[in-house]
């Protein structure tokens, strides 16, 4: 048995899980390059994403009504 060298998860065959796998493939497929761009565009936030973060305390915002429970307490 052999750990996967990206995630860690225990491979059997391989130095690359199935998971990790397909991330490899992408990269042949695609490039790192492109891939990595990707990434960066779809999970990380930028500065400017982070500044422009709603602030929960802020008056202009409108909260959601929460549902009134209908269900009858049991006891």
């Amino acid at each position: 048995m052999l750990d996967c060298k990206l995630c860690g998860e225990t491979c059997y065959t391989t130095y690359v899980c199935s998971s990790c796998n397909r991330i490899k493939d992408m990269i042949n497929l695609y490039s790192r390059d492109i891939v990595l761009e990707t990434l960066e565009k779809v999970l990380v936030r930028t500065e400017k994403q982070r500044n422009h973060k709603l602030i929960l305390t802020d008056e202009s915002y409108v909260k959601p009504q929460t549902r009134n429970s209908t269900k009858k307490d049991e006891k």
